[in-house]
């Protein structure tokens, strides 16, 4: 556990697009004891069609992880 090798434990590359632009997502993951937990998500490229902004750059944010 030194912050900068990861094991990794879990892995999502599939979502459902809520109908607010929201969502959240709940990953099980097997037990683990760890110090430092990396999360590392990617936007799309450019927002889809039908969408708000559709072909502009695509912007990811992240308001809060929970961690049980």
């Amino acid at each position: 556990m030194d912050g900068v090798n990861f094991t990794l434990v879990a892995k999502q590359d599939n979502f459902e697009k809520a109908k607010d632009g929201k969502f959240t997502l709940n990953i099980a993951t097997p037990v683990a004891q760890a110090k430092y937990l990396k999360i590392i998500a990617l936007p799309l490229d450019k927002i889809p069609a039908g969408n708000a902004g559709a072909g502009s750059p695509a912007w990811l944010f992240m308001d809060e992880v929970m961690v049980n």
